[in-house]
């Protein structure tokens, strides 16, 4: 898991910068990515859940993890505010 977090570091700090946080979570073969948005965050700058699904496998197979797209899930703002 900290191997995971290690390779998402820069885009924790890019999502950081506009006004999100990023939080690593694992049950058995699933990769959790769940963005929040704080007060400050731009309700504009965040992108495709697709495309941050394929910058977040090629950020993690970067750093050396096997690692497939299919054990990946994104959860973004929308869906918390869903749940809640």
């Amino acid at each position: 898991m900290q191997a995971i977090e290690t390779a998402l570091e820069s885009m924790r700090q890019m999502l950081e910068i506009d006004g999100y946080t990023l939080t690593v979570g694992a049950d058995e073969s699933v990769v959790t990515l769940t963005v929040a948005a704080t007060e400050a965050a731009c309700s504009e700058c965040l992108i495709p859940k697709d495309l941050f699904a394929t910058m977040a496998s090629d950020s993690i197979v970067k750093g050396d993890i096997e690692f497939d797209e299919s054990q990946l899930r994104i959860v973004y703002p929308v869906d918390l505010e869903r749940d809640a």
